[in-house]
């Protein structure tokens, strides 16, 4: 990152699991969480993770608090869907430009972060992997705006639906962590079967 910039990184962590069957963002990956590690590795490029709570949030309100890089954002109507988390983490951003990731991506590469950022411009970025589009997502500030003036039952309240329209630049990147999103048990097997494998 330049010496003289600073970038946050909204983190959405507000949803129910459903899909795991377990609340996924404490479950264990090493010595830390699911949760802890992707944002740590926004951090190493990140000046600041808005990390958005809905359920559990007390839970990650007491874990995360104390943390001087970390701002807290609850959403109480996490229930409606991610893109209103996302709504709430986006009016929060100070910088000119911020990324959007979410808790359950811990293999995202710090590296990710920075190549990303080397191809800023006025649309949003967004990383592939041999051809499949990922995350996380660099948004310039100009584009939060229209985000946050989509109202629910509209169709333009998603955010694929928001990104469609902002015309996103698409990076390769070296990097399958832009992928794996941690859904269901066998995705979280998975994920500790190749993390065992590469600590080997």
């Amino acid at each position: 990152m330049d010496a003289s910039a600073s970038v946050d990184c909204v983190i959405t962590a507000a949803g129910l699991s459903s899909r795991m069957g377990q609340w996924k963002m404490m479950l264990p990956y090493g010595d830390r969480t699911i949760l802890d590690t992707s944002i740590e590795n926004a951090l190493h490029f990140c000046s600041r993770v808005i990390l958005v709570t809905g359920h559990n949030g007390e839970q990650l309100q007491q874990r995360y608090q104390p943390h001087p890089a970390i701002t807290l954002i609850h959403n109480p109507e996490f229930k409606r869907g991610l893109f209103g988390s996302i709504q709430r983490g986006l009016a929060q951003v100070e910088s000119e430009f911020c990324f959007i990731a979410h808790g359950d991506l811990p293999r995202i590469a710090p590296t990710t972060y920075h190549r990303l950022w080397q191809h800023r411009c006025q649309h949003p970025v967004m990383p592939s992997y041999q051809g499949e589009k990922g995350h996380p997502v660099l948004l310039p500030s100009t584009a939060i705006p229209s985000i946050l003036a989509a109202t629910a039952n509209q169709q333009k309240y998603s955010m694929k639906w928001q990104l469609k329209q902002l015309q996103p630049k698409f990076v390769e990147v070296n990097d399958e962590g832009v992928l794996w999103d941690v859904d269901t048990p066998e995705r979280y097997q998975e994920l500790i079967k190749h993390h065992n494998a590469n600590k080997n």
